[in-house]
């Protein structure tokens, strides 16, 4: 077969260097050899080339303006489903930083958005639906036309800086681990739970922690409407944190889940005026994430009759 033999010393930019011969024989067995080498300083010269270092700039660095509405005048907030989507004024590092912590909660990701001078009208938005690292900034628009950044880690507790860097016209966010959580820290809820549903007008009502049992909250609704009641848990008040039942069992609890997307609401059969205790347990450690759900009749009430 035809073979290349090198006629001349080739130019390497390391000192050392791997190679690799192959041979191949006609019964089939083949055999390959690694060798590596390093430079023999006696008997060539090696002399280093003067690099000449240049600043890297990764987005521009200040050119133009931004417009007026484009700007905050008393400062940029972080609004996410971390803290309920009431919006926390972000730290002004000077020279166009501005950063805020967030703590991963119990699904083990948060979306946010940021706020200019903690207006919900005034979104600094990603051009995509759970935006990744480092993607431009949009807006400002109103929070519900706009999409949101997502913060993903490996379980609840752990903790990321994130960061609006602004220079002239250009604006970018990122973000990085200021926090790893460990197998010696208590894992807890750290959200609050909302229910929502027929029983209510669909009006996130809040859920009232137990003080004796970890994960659980519990919350009464009624009287019963005569065609019955339908419900839902909403986590931090946020629609992409939504449980519903399970298409798999009647006590089953699935989520989160996106509410736009194909849910099953819990059913309350019940009879018209009836007022229902629900509890709604979860339980989150390293690699567990188990959720139950279960209610219990308490009480009547009479249905209101409507005005005439």
């Amino acid at each position: 077969m035809p073979l290349l033999m090198s006629t001349e010393a080739l130019s390497y930019r390391a000192l050392s260097s791997y190679h690799g011969v192959t041979a191949m024989s006609q019964n089939g067995t083949n055999a390959h050899v690694t060798m590596w080498g390093n430079v023999d300083g006696s008997r060539v010269t090696v002399t280093a080339k003067t690099m000449v270092a240049q600043e890297l700039c990764y987005w521009p660095g200040g050119g133009g303006k931004l417009q007026a509405g484009a700007k905050a005048v008393i400062g940029y907030f972080l609004a996410g489903s971390s803290n309920g989507w009431d919006p926390i004024e972000m730290t002004d590092e000077g020279n166009g930083l501005f950063t805020q912590t967030v703590t991963i909660g119990d699904n083990r990701f948060e979306e946010f958005q940021i706020w200019l001078d903690g207006d919900r009208d005034r979104a600094l938005c990603p051009g995509a639906a759970h935006a990744l690292h480092g993607s431009a900034v949009h807006g400002p628009v109103d929070c519900d036309e706009g999409a949101s950044w997502m913060l993903d880690s490996s379980n609840p507790g752990d903790r990321y800086r994130v960061s609006l860097k602004i220079a002239g016209k250009y604006r970018a966010v990122t973000w990085e681990k200021a926090y790893t959580v460990s197998e010696k820290d208590e894992m807890q809820l750290s959200g609050s739970y909302y229910l929502a549903g027929d029983v209510n007008g669909w009006q996130p009502q809040e859920m009232q922690r137990s003080a004796d049992i970890p994960g659980s909250f519990t919350i009464e609704v009624g009287p019963l409407a005569p065609s019955g009641g339908s419900f839902v848990i909403v986590r931090n008040r946020d629609w992409n944190q939504t449980f519903h039942a399970s298409y798999h069992g009647m006590d089953g609890v699935d989520g989160p889940a996106g509410y736009d997307m194909h849910i099953r609401p819990f059913d309350l059969c019940g009879c018209k005026g009836d007022i229902f205790r629900i509890e709604f347990q979860r339980r989150i450690d390293f690699g567990v994430d188990e959720k139950t759900i279960a209610w219990e009749k308490v009480s009547q009430s009479l249905w209101p009759k409507p005005l005439r």
